[in-house]
């Protein structure tokens, strides 16, 4: 149903505005002011596509009135409809898009016509290109499967079902063997193809495509299995991967390294048996691959078998640990606008270590808390120092998923603003998509919060396929930060070049500015900055560097050669 809203304070306009258009079957809802209006977008069932509004009504002008519906309903085509006279006044609505077309009072009754029907059309091609975005965040432009978070939900009704029947389910991980080798010899168009093969292959094996998902040359299946028949069913898996695919007049054979998890057995949720399936797919590649393993915990190898849990602890009260800053560029302007902080550890025995090597050990013993608040007072006092010497930035902190369900947490972050005298829309939180989407409801209230606050909210590697369209409608964030993945491969993958301009350009319906992460190449960088990408992140500029370094850097503009 195609709905228009008419806001004018003059009944008698209202009523012949309204015979006019109605002739077109429109459904029609009327108000007399800007504040009306507003309530009745609200409680619409479905959206009302276009909205008609005069300029002069009392309280709340159109041009007031149509800029808070390009904020609240961005979607919306917003027309006005007035007096030639109040052009003047419309024209900063028009320059920032809450107007979409001026249109003068007296009106001929055909050309209203025609501008309405031009604006339904606009509607028509909006829902299309959203419909677009939705399937390229949803899907898996190569082989039409669905994403890791459509993935995600199918296995939770999967382990559901199983659950209720009281049936044994088997998550597979199958990673190709040196896949890398077949897109080295007949280059990304002839791989993409063999991996197209594969992927009708293995939907025809499965016998359901909703319960597989792809990631590069990873595949992920799930099948209700008695654990008796894995074995056969596994193997046979095996002989359809090694079966052979022709790609112009090339014979492929494909080896998989395959890891297996079972629920109940190694866990009751997605985050469990994926992390599983996964490491057991790594047993499997150490046995040369072509093969499978079966989840086993005590094969894991141990994390951190030089380091103890006590290191840690002292590293933590000795001030071993060290905040280091990347810079973030303005995509247009070539200038450090912030930084994200990033911690290091100045080991008294092994040297410098990554995060990588302590950061899971910290969350999963709960340091990650008091580590993370250090690095965020650190991080802070620091932009203070840097904002008193007149450079304009912002910092951008991680928060994991302990720190996100501290009761303190919101507490804490008040305090610290107070204290350092950071101003909050200067401090800008990442939370990863995967950790979003956990917990969404949660989530969202301690986001909401933040932004209470005035502290900018970015979902970090985003693309990574947990999320959609749907749930980043209704986040409280204000920037999303593009999975390295995407990057990596957008110079040699036309297929990551479209999901970038989706990505891009859902972004920006949403109001949200757009952060590149992990960018290496000039090549990289063009690209970005042709898609309108906002800011860049990555070694092309700099790598992290500690503060002294980083003030080195501030106030310069990088060049084309830099």
């Amino acid at each position: 149903m195609r709905k228009l809203l008419i806001v004018d304070d003059e009944p008698n306009i209202l009523t012949a505005l309204k015979r006019t258009l109605q002739e077109d079957g429109y459904q029609i809802y009327t108000a007399n002011s800007g504040m009306e209006g507003l309530k009745i977008l609200a409680e619409s069932e479905s959206p009302i596509q276009v909205v008609l509004s005069d300029q002069r009504m009392p309280n709340m002008a159109g041009s007031e009135f149509l800029t808070r519906v390009k904020e609240l309903y961005p979607h919306t085509v917003r027309i006005i409809l007035s007096a030639y006279s109040d052009f003047d006044a419309l024209k900063d609505a028009i320059n920032n898009g809450a107007i979409y077309k001026f249109l003068n009072k007296p009106w001929e009754e055909e050309a209203l016509r025609m501008q309405i029907r031009e604006a339904f059309k606009i509607t028509s091609k909006n829902i299309e290109n959203e419909n677009k975005i939705t399937w390229l965040l949803d899907h898996d432009k190569l082989t039409g499967l669905q994403n890791r978070f459509l993935f995600s939900q199918q296995l939770e009704k999967e382990i559901n079902h199983a659950q209720v029947k009281g049936l044994s389910l088997a998550l597979i991980a199958m990673n190709i063997d040196q896949f890398n080798k077949v897109n080295y010899l007949v280059g990304e168009k002839n791989a993409d193809m063999v991996l197209q093969q594969l992927s009708d292959r293995l939907k025809l094996w499965l016998n359901n495509e909703k319960n597989m998902t792809r990631s590069a040359d990873k595949f992920y299946l799930i099948e209700i299995l008695d654990k008796d028949t894995i074995d056969i069913r596994v193997k046979d898996l095996i002989m359809e991967i090694n079966k052979t695919i022709t790609v112009s007049n090339t014979d492929f054979h494909l080896r998989a390294s395959i890891g297996v998890s079972l629920y109940p057995d190694h866990g009751n949720n997605y985050n469990a048996l994926m992390k599983h399936a996964y490491d057991a797919s790594l047993a499997s590649k150490k046995l040369s691959g072509n093969t499978y393993q079966i989840y086993n915990p005590l094969s894991k190898l141990k994390v951190m078998e030089l380091i103890s849990e006590q290191d840690l602890y002292t590293a933590l009260e000795h001030n071993q640990f060290i905040v280091y800053y990347q810079p973030i560029v303005d995509a247009n302007t070539s200038v450090i606008k912030g930084a994200e902080a990033l911690v290091r550890w100045q080991h008294p025995k092994y040297g410098f270590l990554p995060p990588d090597s302590f950061i899971s050990v910290c969350e999963e013993n709960g340091l990650i808390i008091p580590l993370g608040f250090w690095v965020m007072q650190a991080a802070c006092h620091q932009l203070k120092q840097w904002r008193d010497k007149g450079h304009d930035l912002f910092i951008a902190v991680n928060l994991s998923p302990r720190q996100l369900r501290e009761a303190e947490l919101l507490d804490k972050i008040h305090n610290l603003l107070l204290t350092s005298g950071v101003p909050p829309q200067c401090l800008e939180i990442e939370i990863t998509e995967s950790v979003m989407m956990q917990d969404l409801g949660c989530n969202m209230e301690i986001m909401n919060k933040l932004s209470d606050l005035s502290i900018k909210v970015s979902i970090d590697d985003f693309g990574t396929g947990y999320s959609s369209l749907s749930y980043l409608k209704n986040l409280p964030i204000h920037l999303l930060k593009i999975d390295k993945s995407f990057i990596d491969d957008i110079v040699m993958h036309s297929s990551s070049i479209e999901i970038l301009k989706a990505i891009i350009l859902m972004a920006k319906s949403l109001g949200l500015k757009v952060i590149a992460e992990g960018v290496e190449a000039k090549e990289q960088l063009d690209i970005l900055k042709a898609e309108k990408c906002d800011f860049i992140q990555g070694y092309y500029y700099s790598k992290p560097v500690t503060a002294i370094e980083f003030q080195k850097l501030l106030g310069k503009t990088f060049s084309r050669s830099d």
